[in-house]
């Protein structure tokens, strides 16, 4: 029989989740100056890994390809990545990060770290606690 999670779990819980929303807020504001989200950076990180199509992206980042297709449209726009045919598949395009949109992303990274860690000591006895408890998962 499974046992029913207690209140110092559900605190525990809130909290994480708590935290979590918060910790997404301030990268939110600390990207506004570039016009990025957070979800825009996360993109922008999977398309420095090296060329692939908007179907790998989306999968690597998490979402539809629809909304990464509209993503890597604005992406595009903005001059932060380029689109070209797949040598090996002329249909599909491979996206590119550009020389802009790895600037964009080094001063997203760099904001998102004056914005959260500047707040908190601590952060590597959290990164310890939440690896043991994904690694138990």
């Amino acid at each position: 029989m499974a046992t029913v999670p207690g209140p110092i779990t559900w605190d525990a819980l809130r909290l994480l989740l708590t935290a979590a929303r918060i910790v997404q807020r301030r990268q939110n504001e600390a990207f506004a100056f570039l016009s990025l989200t957070h979800s825009a950076v996360i993109a922008l990180e999977a398309v420095e890994l090296g060329p692939m199509g908007q179907k790998q992206l989306a999968a690597k980042v998490g979402i539809r390809n629809q909304s990464m297709g509209r993503m890597i449209t604005r992406f595009e726009a903005r001059g932060l990545v380029t689109r070209t045919r797949n040598p090996n598949d002329q249909r599909q395009f491979l996206v590119r990060i550009s020389a802009a949109g790895t600037e964009a992303l080094n001063s997203a990274v760099e904001a998102e770290l004056m914005a959260l860690f500047k707040a908190m000591d601590g952060w590597g006895t959290l990164r310890d606690l939440l690896l043991c408890f994904v690694k138990s998962s």
